[in-house]
């Protein structure tokens, strides 16, 4: 008897997407057969392996009618084609409909509502609009990264709520290490509050650097990353007086993150309100800092503020207020018998919840119905 084969689609070159990765390794130890498809980029090879999963890279090449990689999509005949974000859809719907297979939409975001949207202009908005609408209604099961976005699509698309499949870290074992400490030469009783991951606009990052006025010595805000932000970070950095209480240390391969953000003592995520995807936001580092042990202080969003609140794993605040967010980082860190419960809290809220696998068994169940 053949495997089911999965078709992904992605707008990447698949070297850093954890969802989509997790989700076709889960897949494959099922006894799927998946295919990536995603797009070439310099320093990546045409077509690879990856853990049993078939990885095809493919240049997208002008042409007045029908683009290349959609003929590429339809000629990689699978059983169920599965799009990951809007920009996938169409493709996958035609080669569902052309190769008479079932669709699935994976929508690891509220795609309309995200910040770049702002500057599409709005004609292409009301085009991406109907197709989402189109062709959810038409979908064999759509799954999304939490609650409120699957509320939200159900409701903005008049379609049944979506599967939630949250982007929760794979189970391991994650010793605690010293990598940030030890490269930054900081003493081992200094605590580090990490944000981790690209240095961008409207992520809070300018008043976390402020808030660092207000804490005490003992406390180092630590940036993990890269980004085009970097310079303007730097000049903040310079006339506030704070290159003691802040520091960066680089981007660290991503295999590897859960490791170095172990060796941090809080997670931080300030997400600025500045559309609505970025208020529904449960982003990878939130997962990351729990799949390492990581207590977290995040901004006061739904999504987030519910699992903080849910197993005491951290504080909230009010992200455009930098006293405010100083005073939950103290609040966590200045309390050592407070702070080893909640260490303790988010050991128990990644290994009874929030781990890939549990998640696995949601995307297993849609994939089961779907073979029925």
């Amino acid at each position: 008897m053949s495997k089911t084969k999965v078709v992904m689609k992605l707008n990447n070159d698949f070297i850093h997407d954890t969802r989509v990765y997790k989700e076709a390794l889960s897949l494959i130890n099922a006894g799927f057969s998946v295919t990536v498809l995603c797009e070439k980029s310099p320093k990546t090879k045409s077509k690879e392996i990856i853990s049993g999963i078939k990885v095809k890279r493919l240049k997208k090449k002008p042409s007045f009618l029908i683009p290349n990689t959609l003929k590429d999509t339809i000629k990689e005949k699978g059983d169920i084609y599965h799009a990951h974000d809007l920009g996938t859809l169409l493709f996958c719907y035609i080669a569902a409909r052309k190769n008479k297979a079932k669709l699935v939409y994976d929508s690891h975001e509220l795609y309309m509502d995200t910040e770049g949207m702002s500057e599409v202009p709005l004609l292409k908005k009301i085009y991406l609009k109907l197709l989402e609408r189109f062709v959810s209604k038409r979908c064999n099961a759509v799954i999304t990264v939490n609650e409120s976005i699957a509320k939200e699509l159900a409701k903005r698309y008049k379609i049944k709520k979506p599967y939630v499949v949250m982007n929760c870290a794979l189970k391991e074992e994650v010793e605690k290490t010293d990598f940030l400490k030890g490269g930054l030469k900081l003493p081992l009783d200094q605590k580090i509050a990490l944000y981790h991951g690209y240095f961008q606009e409207k992520r809070g990052i300018e008043k976390l650097i402020e808030a660092a006025e207000f804490l005490p010595e003992k406390i180092v805000i630590v940036f993990m990353g890269e980004g085009r932000l970097k310079n303007k970070m730097e000049d903040s950095i310079k006339e506030l007086g704070v290159e003691k209480k802040v520091k960066f240390f680089p981007m660290v391969p991503v295999d590897k993150v859960v490791l170095y953000v172990s060796s941090a003592d809080l997670g931080i995520i300030p997400y600025e309100r500045t559309c609505l995807n970025h208020y529904y936001a449960t982003p990878n580092k939130l997962f990351e800092c729990l799949a390492a042990g990581v207590p977290i202080a995040c901004s006061n969003f739904p999504e987030m503020k519910k699992i903080v609140w849910e197993f005491n794993i951290g504080e909230v605040f009010n992200p455009e207020d930098p006293r405010e967010i100083a005073s939950s980082i103290n609040q966590v860190l200045g309390n050592g018998s407070r702070l080893e419960e909640i260490k303790a809290n988010v050991k128990r809220a990644f290994e009874g919840k929030y781990n890939w696998g549990r998640q696995e068994k949601i995307l297993l169940k849609v994939y089961r119905k779907l073979e029925s």
